[in-house]
């Protein structure tokens, strides 16, 4: 696509940007349970080598030292976690003060009721 004029980032219609911004938000959802779905699963095997390696750990200091370690990858990654889900979250409630900015904006044209913009973008997919 070119910037020039008659291209089409001038012709963008409010059903093609509402129709973005709902996938943006559906995207960002997707990323944040996907994201915790890891976040479990990697501090469940933690748990786990930590569970396996504490009853032989009587004394023996590099044991001890492996069960600090894991302690210390499973803080490491909870602060990883909080950093990237604080970041989801920014693009998730951007997308949904968007989308609900579009269809404030259509409520107050009075089109369609407060369904106006689900309404034209279903009409915009149908191609009426």
């Amino acid at each position: 696509m070119s910037r020039t004029n008659g291209s089409s980032y001038n012709s963008l219609s409010p059903s093609n940007v509402y129709e973005a911004i709902v996938q943006f938000t559906a995207g960002a959802e997707s990323t944040r349970w996907n994201r915790f779905q890891n976040f479990i699963t990697a501090n469940s095997l933690l748990v786990l080598g930590w569970a396996t390696l504490y009853p032989s750990a009587e004394g023996r200091l590099p044991i001890i030292c492996t069960l600090a370690g894991i302690c210390l990858l499973g803080i490491i990654g909870g602060i990883v976690w909080c950093v990237l889900g604080y970041r989801g979250s920014t693009f998730h409630d951007l997308y949904m003060r968007q989308g609900r900015g579009i269809e404030k904006e259509a409520r107050m044209r009075k089109t369609e009721g407060a369904f106006g913009p689900s309404l034209v973008l279903q009409r915009y997919k149908l191609g009426q």
